[in-house]
């Protein structure tokens, strides 16, 4: 699975039509390979709209830019609405256990999405065994862990949850100290139901 993380510094006058431009992305539903895209507000800094998208594969997302994006893109006219724009691609590594399986399966009743950018040592490897005490933390729906595109060091740890948000300092050191990794970059957003794009086939289940 190929996961897209985008990060837009959106004007303070144009948050409401930034959230109008988001439903031209259902289009996405229709996209072979697309797995399903949620996105909100950061808890912290409410003008910055964090979105993720879910792919197959690297391939379904080419061909996904290069026959649809700049499409759906121009007819939204998005681009107004935010200053600037980070993207980062990754690519699946582990799965954290939560309510579901997978983390496709419950981006609808998420409520919360908790990321953290994580810098590792170059002989650091990922278990399992690392990920299983997220068990023990109430609320998780799912998660996953994904490698930065190009950049061997950099890591993504993503978890939905339900209504409420996880003590971001208490979960933030517990991963410190489980694993000895040094967190780069911390966000808790607050998930919009209408940014919700699901799969044609699941839209409507």
């Amino acid at each position: 699975m190929l996961l897209k993380w985008m990060v837009c510094k959106v004007k303070p006058e144009q948050k409401e039509r930034f959230t109008q431009t988001q439903t031209h992305w259902g289009a996405l539903r229709y996209v072979q390979g697309f797995l399903g895209q949620i996105g909100g507000w950061n808890h912290a800094s409410p003008d910055e709209a964090c979105i993720l998208g879910l792919w197959q594969d690297a391939s379904s997302y080419r061909r996904f830019m290069c026959h649809f994006h700049d499409g759906i893109f121009t007819n939204s006219n998005q681009g107004e609405t935010y200053d600037s724009i980070s993207v980062i691609l990754s690519c699946r590594k582990n799965q954290i256990p939560g309510e579901h399986p997978e983390l496709f399966d419950c981006l609808q009743e998420a409520g919360m999405l908790h990321i953290m950018e994580i810098k590792t040592s170059p002989s650091f490897q990922w278990t399992d065994g690392q990920v299983q005490g997220t068990e023990n933390d109430p609320g998780i729906k799912s998660g996953v862990i994904s490698q930065v595109v190009g950049e061997g060091q950099r890591i993504l740890m993503m978890t939905l949850w339900g209504q409420s948000r996880p003590e971001q300092e208490g979960w933030a050191a517990s991963w410190r100290e489980r694993l000895g990794v040094h967190i780069l970059q911390e966000r808790c957003v607050t998930l919009e139901k209408c940014w919700c794009v699901l799969p044609g086939d699941k839209q409507n289940s």
